[in-house]
């Protein structure tokens, strides 16, 4: 039997207006077993990241293009492209299948339709320069354009115009490593696991005694746990010794997908029975624009 190949999808858009509906991209992508990237994961500096964009893109297989009814900020001070356009742009140098999904506007809200006329145009000949290159689809509500890109995954994948001769490199699993083997032998049996590090940016995480994530689910690729709200804050001891802690918020509930290269070690927890102590490579951070630990 053939291995199963993973894609790697790039999902490229405006941010703050189409924050719901990358949600649902993203977990499209992953429902249908291939690999989502994004904007999510980049560090937010003056340039967007662009180096580490470009190399993601570089890495990726298809790009999704979500547009609606905002064009975004332009890349350059003269009013060149606008990111997403300028992401667009490398994409199709670089030869990637491009999904285009544009949102029709009677479902789009009017605080998030372009008043700017300037960018007005810009988005409008931009839409009109996807279409004319790509077979679009237009989607109403962010739940309706999970099942499109899923549908759409799933076809492309699978019917290539060239056939296997232009089908994306993607991803192969390598054979499962014994440690691995035990890990998820370990996962199996307990399913409360403690992830550490993590870390929230500016603040502390404030995990309470009884906090823990719970495994979702285990195969031979992919560690998935859900982690309930993490509260965070500021910790400081005091001229007196004591320890104070000053809660600032919580995190949200969230779902996070682990590759087994990302464990360091995963050992059953001597302080929490019926826990396993996972300690990852890299800290799990969570990203307060998308509510998502990466």
């Amino acid at each position: 039997m053939a291995p199963r190949v993973k894609y790697q999808v790039f999902i490229s858009s405006t941010y703050e207006d189409l924050k719901d509906a990358r949600l649902e991209v993203l977990k499209a992508i992953l429902r249908n077993d291939h690999i989502p990237a994004g904007m999510e994961a980049f560090p937010a500096t003056n340039d967007r990241g662009w180096e580490i964009i470009r190399r993601t893109i570089d890495e990726s297989d298809y790009y999704v293009l979500l547009l609606g009814g905002l064009y975004g900020s332009f890349r350059e001070s003269d009013g060149g492209p606008s990111w997403t356009e300028y992401e667009y742009n490398y994409a199709l140098r670089r030869g990637l299948p491009v999904l285009a999904f544009i949102r029709s506007r009677a479902s789009t809200p009017g605080n998030l339709i372009e008043t700017d006329p300037k960018k007005a145009k810009c988005l409008q000949d931009f839409i009109v320069r996807v279409r004319s290159k790509h077979l679009s689809k237009t989607w109403g509500s962010p739940e309706e354009l999970c099942g499109m890109v899923g549908e759409s995954l799933r076809y492309d994948t699978t019917n290539l115009p060239g056939g296997d001769s232009q089908r994306p490199r993607g991803w192969i699993r390598g054979a499962v490593s014994p440690v691995e083997r035990r890990w998820a032998g370990l996962f199996e049996v307990q399913r409360a696991v403690l992830p550490e590090p993590l870390e929230i940016p500016g603040k502390q995480p404030m995990p309470p005694p009884t906090w823990r994530s719970t495994v979702m689910s285990c195969d031979e690729e992919t560690l998935r746990l859900e982690l309930p709200p993490l509260p965070f804050g500021r910790v400081w001891v005091g001229l007196d010794g004591v320890e104070h802690h000053e809660l600032h918020g919580r995190t949200e509930r969230r779902t996070v997908a682990l590759p087994w290269g990302r464990l360091e070690s995963a050992e059953p927890s001597e302080e929490r029975p019926g826990c396993v102590q996972v300690m990852l490579k890299r800290p799990l951070s969570y990203d307060y624009r998308s509510d998502a630990w990466v």
